[in-house]
């Protein structure tokens, strides 16, 4: 967990880093014009011109792509931390009510484990005499 949160941190400057670097690019290749208007004839100019900005989509195609697997790689370890937790939540259940047989699925129409793990922590603080089910999805 804590090697795909530095990742994440390495990812996220290497993004910060290439939108530098474009800017970068763009003041070299304006720098560059001028110098080859001093000193180079038109038809040398117009050649070594067609050089940096034949290069310029390729690599904002390459930043678009980092920007993309930084999207993807941020929405995939959202979703597994998610699923971690509801994996701990419903552990924590069958630990706690000494469950010997498999629940129903939980999620959709169900109640979710970290709602259920809530819901087993109240009834086992405040010990109420009745606890009345209305219609999590699981019962059993």
């Amino acid at each position: 967990m804590v090697r795909q949160l530095s990742n994440l941190r390495i990812k996220k400057r290497i993004l910060e880093a290439s939108s530098k670097s474009v800017a970068i690019f763009l003041v070299i290749n304006a720098l560059l014009v001028e110098f080859l208007l001093w000193t180079v004839s038109r038809t040398d100019y117009i050649i070594l011109l067609i050089i940096p900005f034949s290069i310029l989509p390729f690599f904002l195609l390459s930043l678009k792509i980092r920007s993309l697997e930084y999207k993807v790689i941020s929405k995939i370890t959202d979703k597994t931390d998610s699923d971690f937790h509801q994996l701990e939540s419903l552990l924590a259940v069958y630990s706690s009510l000494h469950i010997d047989h498999p629940l129903p699925a939980t999620r959709e129409w169900a109640a979710s484990p970290d709602f259920l793990r809530t819901i087993v922590e109240i009834i086992f603080k405040y010990k109420p005499r009745i606890v009345m089910e209305m219609s999590s999805g699981v019962n059993y």
